[in-house]
C-alpha cells in the first residue's frame, strides 16, 4: 500500500535532490529522521493534514513558513486512526497553502526509512523547477519505459526497437545512469523529464 501511495504522488511531483532543497527544508527533515537523496515536491492549493498510518507506520506532519524557517511537527500514533486521537491521523480537513509556507507529509516505521513528501503552493513551485530539457518525443517514450520493472522494461525495449545508441545518449545527457556492470536507472533529472 504504502509504495502505491509513493508511485501515486511521484507520478504529479516534482523530484530533487536533496541537497538542492532551499536550507530552510533541511532541519525538520533531519528531525523526523528523512535521509533520502531526492524528495518529491508537489504543487497544490491545499491539503490535508491527514497522513498514511498502519502496518507498522506512523504519519507527520510539519507546516512550514519559508520566509522565517518556523515549523511545527506533528506526529500520529503508529497504527493510525484506529489506535489515536492526533490530528495527523483523524483530521480530514484541507487547509489552504500559503505563498509563503509549504507542508511536508511522511511517514516512519515499518523497519523502512522515513519518507516524505514537500506540497507547496504553485505560486511557489517555480523556485523548485528543474531545467528545461529539449528531449524528443522518442527520448521521453524510452524514459516513459523505466517505469515498468526491469523485465518487463526489456520486452518494451525489444518491441520499440530501441538502440544502444539512444540509451547512451540518454545516459551522456544525464537522464541515465549507468553501472560497470549495465544496470541502467532514471537520475533525477531523467524522473522529471518523464511525460
Amino acid at each position: 500500500m504504502r509504495q502505491l501511495l509513493e508511485r501515486i504522488e511521484e507520478s504529479k511531483a516534482i523530484i530533487i535532490s536533496t541537497k538542492e532543497l532551499p536550507g530552510v527544508f533541511k532541519k525538520p527533515l533531519s528531525e523526523v529522521g528523512f535521509k533520502k537523496s531526492s524528495i518529491g515536491v508537489t504543487p497544490v492549493e491545499s491539503v490535508s493534514l491527514r497522513g498514511y498510518a498502519g502496518e507498522g507506520y506512523r504519519a507527520f506532519s510539519i507546516v512550514l513558513n519559508l520566509d522565517t524557517g518556523k515549523y511545527d511537527i506533528q506526529k500520529g500514533d503508529f497504527g493510525g486512526s484506529g489506535y489515536g486521537t492526533k490530528a495527523v491521523d483523524t483530521d480530514n480537513k484541507v487547509y489552504p497553502i500559503p505563498r509563503n509556507g509549504a507542508v511536508i507529509m511522511g511517514e516512519e516505521g515499518g523497519g523502512q526509512p522515513v519518507h516524505a513528501s514537500i506540497y507547496v503552493h504553485p505560486d511557489t513551485v517555480a523556485g523548485f523547477l528543474p531545467e528545461k530539457n529539449d528531449l524528443t518525443e522518442r527520448q521521453r517514450h524510452i524514459l516513459d519505459m523505466f517505469g515498468y520493472t526491469s523485465s518487463y522494461r526489456k520486452e518494451l525495449f525489444q518491441s520499440a526497437k530501441v538502440q544502444d545508441s539512444e540509451i547512451d545518449e540518454l545516459v551522456k545527457i544525464g537522464m541515465l545512469k549507468k553501472t560497470s556492470a549495465g544496470a541502467l536507472s532514471l537520475t533525477i533529472k531523467g524522473k522529471n523529464a518523464r511525460s
